[in-house]
């Protein structure tokens, strides 16, 4: 049988592989299989494996609306071309599979498990979202207008000048790095930061919650990470 979609099943989720090497052609057998196998698919996390096809943001956040209406995540894309994986780390989605490291045959303490996260190395400017349950790490500066919306903690080396919510999913342990904190908005689970105006101090600083509110620590109070 000449199948357009492979699927494979790992530990996260599931790989959708084509045959097809145009996005075009992809986009439309995928939605045929899942519409031929919705139960199959239903909250199902996806990583598709596209090889060299050159895909756009726009058309990749498309996508992603599309499978969120049929309640499916877009988790991972996997490609070879830097167009691709520029549009996937602009949408906070992953390019990369993470690794499953073995078991030590030993239990150490100075071991332990590492979490996702999305790295994005490129200032955000206005009109950009990232939108993630994984840690996002921006190695940039997040502008006025831009914004990340992450299930877990965000780490900014650069400027935070847009908007941020930290801790999406109801996680109140979250917390908010950057270099130079100035948000628009800031945001931790469901607790909102209150208005910057009139900051004046230029270091780096970490906002966490405490007690019901949204406070700001040099990064220096170690106790805070």
């Amino acid at each position: 049988m000449d199948e357009r979609v492979t699927i494979k099943g790992i530990g996260n989720g599931l790989v959708v592989s084509f045959k097809s090497t145009i996005w075009k052609d992809m986009q439309s057998d995928l939605i045929e299989r899942i519409e031929s196998n919705t139960s199959f698919f239903n909250k199902a996390r996806i990583a598709l494996e596209v090889g060299d096809a050159t895909i756009k943001a726009a058309e990749m956040g498309k996508l992603r609306e599309m499978l969120s209406k049929k309640e499916i995540i877009l988790w991972a894309v996997l490609s070879t071309s830097d167009t691709t994986i520029n549009s996937a780390q602009l949408l906070g989605i992953q390019t990369q599979l993470g690794l499953k490291m073995g078991k030590s045959k030993e239990n150490s303490s100075t071991s332990f498990d590492g979490e996702a996260a999305v790295w994005v190395e490129r200032t955000l400017r206005a009109g950009y979202r990232i939108e993630t349950r994984s840690h996002v790490i921006l190695m940039g500066d997040l502008n006025p207008g831009a914004e990340i919306v992450s299930g877990g903690s965000v780490f900014i080396w650069g400027k935070a000048c847009g908007a941020i919510h930290a801790g999406a999913d109801g996680d109140r342990s979250a917390k908010v790095y950057a270099l130079d904190m100035k948000p628009t908005q800031l945001r931790i689970a469901d607790i909102t930061a209150a208005p910057f105006a009139g900051k004046i101090k230029n270091q780096p600083e970490v906002a966490c919650i405490d007690g019901d509110q949204v406070k700001i620590y040099s990064w220096s109070s170690r106790k805070h990470f």
